[in-house]
């Protein structure tokens, strides 16, 4: 009896142990997984600035929504192995962009990089959320439908998340009452621009 309770004890202290150990290396290959992310993207967004530098006498400075552009177009070749980066870094080009007055211009970077934080992060993830009301702002002026259709999903994923993606979901029910009203629905534009206003003055 005396054998068996020290034996479960042994067991049990070797279990703690291996499981102490287990999650000690688990937590160090994440920051080391954490760690090697930031480095790809802060030698990208290097990159990025350093080729961004005109040649001496070859012309005025380079525009940043222009540099954001091209930076969207380079995340597809050379982040294309880290889609947690190229999500993140998409979806901070599309709000440069918008943040620029050129929203438009962040539709191919943001429609990858929200389908990276789809697989990533989850549909309702905040930054996911971010990202798909970034996509409609790209597309409001030009497809319309398409961003009509997709504001649609966004509204009630937004709402579900809050406090959190409380600035996405007022943009969402805005533009959903926006896309609404253009489309002759007068009266069914009222109560997202209700409740848009209304979550404005809680958050």
């Amino acid at each position: 009896g005396r054998f068996r309770l020290q034996l479960a004890v042994a067991a049990t202290v070797l279990v703690s142990l291996v499981g102490g150990l287990g999650a000690a290396l688990w937590q160090a290959g994440v920051a080391r997984e954490e760690t090697a992310r930031a480095e790809r993207s802060k030698r990208f967004v290097t990159s990025i600035l350093e080729r961004a530098q005109p040649r001496e006498g070859a012309g005025g400075a380079v525009l940043a929504a222009d540099l954001l552009a091209v930076a969207g177009t380079r995340i597809e070749t050379e982040l294309e192995a880290d889609p947690r980066a190229a999500a993140e870094l998409g979806i901070v080009i599309g709000k440069g962009l918008s943040g620029l007055g050129d929203p438009q211009r962040g539709e191919q970077p943001l429609r990858a990089a929200v389908a990276r934080a789809e697989q990533v992060f989850g549909r309702t993830h905040p930054l996911t959320i971010q990202g798909r009301a970034l996509l409609v702002e790209s597309l409001n002026a030009t497809k319309p439908e398409e961003a009509s259709r997709i504001v649609d999903e966004l509204v009630p994923d937004a709402l579900a998340g809050l406090p959190a993606t409380a600035a996405d979901a007022v943009f969402a029910l805005r533009s959903q009452s926006f896309q609404r009203a253009k489309r002759g629905l007068a009266q069914a534009s009222y109560q997202p621009l209700k409740q848009a206003v209304a979550l404005a003055e809680q958050h």
